[in-house]
């Protein structure tokens, strides 16, 4: 899939499909387009940008892939706390950092739902199939993600509560950072 940048439109483009602000001839604006359906606008924004989930037609890869964005974004905020140094703003955004990645595990338990229910789907008609394997093990790295995800949550809070005790110094919620990012980025479906 390849993302469109035009600088200067010709003519009015609609309204972004992200955040609905109108694009105007003469405006700058970012276009997809999959083999079937409609082009997908946005504008030139950065939060109104392209992003992997947005880049496919599946259901459950999106869906994975929104589980690690938001993983990405709730990261992001967290490294402007740490830039200010106030250990309870560092403490409250590893708690959102911990719900944000209590949700993704809800999308990776979905996904991996979807690939054992379509390879039950595919086994019941079609016995035997290479794509029912392909299906199973798709949903097995989900399970190992989902599993990972689990295991992140659980350093964001401990590290939370950590912070709250007094126990802790920078180097500590670096590396704690560090292995949760490592645990986020551990998605193989392919």
């Amino acid at each position: 899939m390849r993302i469109h940048v035009v600088m200067k439109s010709r003519k009015h483009q609609g309204n972004c499909g992200k955040c609905g602000i109108e694009l105007p001839k003469g405006s700058s604006y970012r276009w997809i387009k999959f083999r079937f359906g409609p082009k997908r606008k946005r504008c030139s924004r950065h939060e109104c940008r392209f992003r992997g989930s947005d880049m496919t037609t599946s259901d459950k890869i999106s869906d994975l892939y929104s589980a690690q964005e938001q993983i990405e974004d709730a990261m992001g905020l967290l490294q402007g706390a740490l830039q200010e140094m106030e250990p309870e703003g560092i403490a409250l955004d590893l708690d959102t950092l911990a719900e944000t990645i209590e949700d993704s595990i809800f999308l990776v338990e979905g996904a991996a739902d979807g690939y054992e229910e379509s390879a039950a789907n595919l086994d019941e008609y079609f016995p035997g199939s290479a794509q029912v394997d392909m299906c199973n093990e798709k949903a097995d790295n989900c399970r190992n993600y989902q599993t990972e995800l689990e295991s992140a949550k659980d350093t964001a809070e401990t590290t939370a509560n950590e912070i709250r005790s007094g126990e802790w110094t920078m180097s500590q919620i670096e590396s704690a950072l560090d292995e949760i990012d490592n645990y986020a980025q551990s998605l193989e479906v392919y």
